[in-house]
């Protein structure tokens, strides 16, 4: 079983041992099925986002995942083998159930291998929060990364990028390959996650 994370002090001396975050380099824009905010206007949202309905989830994710866009995935994750790791938190920090209604719903429309086996092991809580308290409250990963293996991660909402960062710095820190991020929902002026020159020259 996965380590469980939760104090300060702990979280710091785990952070002190191995890094959290690797380059960007090349790696593609995240895959976003649909503009942010359209999973907060379903009639079951809160019961999904806060309640921790797992039925709630799954409808939600069915009811506004666009066809022509899981065609698009498709095409992308083709023969790649990779295995299908949503963000989700051990039990007691975790309530949250859209990203793993989205993995499952992907993994049995794909056929892909649906991964569990990496847990968030802290509370950041930062929905709804901007971007200061993002940027000093990140989460941070513990479980088993099948070395050598492709992985997409996927997130309910791509709001700065952070949580998916820490995901695929845990994974490729310890031997795993992320190939592609995916979110339910975000902008898609936020979906480049690597540093563009443009951005350089500007700073």
């Amino acid at each position: 079983m996965p380590s469980k994370v939760v104090s300060l002090a702990e979280y710091r001396e785990r952070l002190k041992k191995e890094e959290t975050r690797v380059a960007w380099a090349d790696f593609p824009p995240v895959f976003i099925f649909c503009p942010l905010g359209s999973a907060k206007e379903h009639e079951r949202y809160e019961e999904a986002k806060k309640n921790g309905s797992n039925d709630a989830a799954l409808q939600l994710v069915k009811d506004i995942v666009p066809q022509e866009k899981i065609e698009e995935l498709r095409a992308v994750v083709h023969e790649r083998s990779a295995l299908i790791l949503p963000v989700h938190a051990i039990e007691e920090f975790g309530t949250n159930k859209i990203p793993a209604a989205l993995a499952y719903y992907l993994a049995s429309t794909l056929k892909l291998e649906l991964c569990d086996d990496i847990v968030q092991a802290n509370k950041p809580q930062r929905t709804d929060k901007g971007a200061f308290y993002r940027l000093s409250q990140y989460p941070f990963f513990d479980g088993d990364v099948q070395q050598g293996r492709n992985y997409v991660i996927l997130d309910d909402t791509l709001s700065m990028g952070g949580t998916l960062a820490s995901l695929r710095g845990y994974i490729e820190n310890k031997g795993g390959h992320v190939i592609l991020a995916v979110a339910l929902t975000g902008h898609e002026g936020a979906a480049s996650l690597n540093i563009k020159e443009a951005m350089l020259k500007a700073i």
